[in-house]
């Protein structure tokens, strides 16, 4: 095997290596805002039960049951959109490190002033702008490539 190609077989192994880590910490990232949604959505609906449970006073308290529906209405939305904007937000976050690293890793291939690393280089250049594109998108389930 060409030392191009170990060096290409390293990277690789590299890369898979900090995609199964970036996942792991994404899972748990995704797990942990999803407990404090759930966590938020049960003081919500605590605090709508705790109004509803007053005595109605529509004198002195006329919006008190719409204050209850509002907070139910909070704690349902809290639940169904915190998995899908903490993901979206880790998945971004974790493609930024990866482009950064490439980017890192192609330049000091460069460096070196050798034509084969140059051309190693422009490959790692290249991986990185299409993942910055959203050409490449590795799989989010924990498992290998499909």
């Amino acid at each position: 095997m060409s030392d191009c190609t170990e060096s290409v077989t390293q990277l690789l192994a590299q890369l898979e290596q900090a995609r199964r880590i970036a996942v792991d910490l994404e899972n748990e990232n995704a797990r942990l805002t999803l407990e404090g949604a759930t966590l938020r959505a049960k003081t919500l609906r605590e605090a709508a039960d705790d109004i509803s449970a007053l005595p109605q006073d529509y004198e002195c308290d006329p919006g008190r049951g719409d204050a209850a529906d509002l907070l139910r209405s909070m704690a349902d939305a809290a639940v169904e959109e915190a998995p899908t904007h903490a993901r979206a937000a880790i998945v971004a976050e974790r493609d930024n490190q990866i482009i950064a690293w490439l980017v890192k890793k192609a330049r000091e291939y460069r460096a070196t002033g050798s034509q084969q690393h140059a051309q190693q280089a422009d490959a790692i250049e290249q991986l990185a702008s299409k993942i910055r594109r959203g050409a490449v998108r590795p799989p989010t389930d924990g498992g290998g490539a499909a």
